[in-house]
């Protein structure tokens, strides 16, 4: 899989010689969540900050369509709360998911021009890869129904990409997702965007379900302007 954006990076870099490719910066403001299985649909899930900074290009393919492929370093993850009864007694829990991943979008864009620059937006494919990040399990399990029993806490703080059997979280490295982004990109080479990610892989261990979905907000500056 390194291979992959080691491949994707060099690319990008090879079309530099061109006159209709621009190549910038952009940082990343990230709120993430997850949708999960049937085990996890009693949890209360709380959407985690983040965020992310990576390399851009805007490539030109006609007047009006261009594409927009990036690198970057981002964050998801999720926090999940919930309690219930079982035959012996109640619990009440809480699980962190944090993940660090390179996430190469690649995104086909619509521009409608404007005095001050272009309006763009458009939509396309997202690889991303983990590379880090940790999943903390806090659980508590009360016995009212048995006197004198004392509840039972258990924590747990493992690596989210680390195989289970290797005593890790057991979450799958490679997600793929769909992205949609809308921005404004003005004359100076400065753009802001919004965005949504929506993962259509599931990562999740072998006995489970979870799908990283998020939004995004981006702002970035690209070289070699157009005026």
């Amino acid at each position: 899989m390194k291979k992959v954006f080691l491949l994707a990076a060099a690319s990008l870099l090879a079309t530099a010689g061109f006159s209709q490719v621009r190549f910038g910066g952009q940082a990343l403001g990230v709120v993430s969540s997850a949708s999960v299985g049937e085990e996890m649909e009693g949890m209360k899930k709380s959407m985690k900050p983040g965020f992310g900074i990576g390399v851009v290009a805007e490539i030109g393919l006609t007047d009006a369509l261009t594409l927009r492929p990036s690198l970057n370093y981002l964050q998801k993850g999720v926090k999940m709360k919930g309690s219930g009864n079982t035959d012996v007694g109640t619990y009440s829990g809480e699980m962190k998911v944090n993940m660090n991943y390179l996430e190469l979008p690649v995104v086909l864009a619509y521009n409608i021009n404007t005095a001050n620059g272009k309006v763009f937006f458009g939509a396309g494919p997202s690889l991303g890869y983990g590379i880090g990040g940790k999943t903390k399990v806090d659980m508590t399990v009360s016995f009212p129904s048995i006197p004198g029993m004392p509840a039972q806490h258990h924590s747990e703080d493992a690596k989210t990409f680390k195989k289970e059997e290797d005593e890790g979280a057991g979450f799958k490295r490679f997600d793929f997702s769909a992205n949609v982004i809308a921005g404004m990109q003005f004359n100076s080479g400065f753009f802001v965007n919004a965005g949504g990610l929506f993962g259509l892989s599931n990562i999740g261990s072998e006995d489970s379900k979870y799908r990283n979905i998020g939004a995004q907000l981006t702002v970035g500056f690209l070289l070699n302007n157009k005026k």
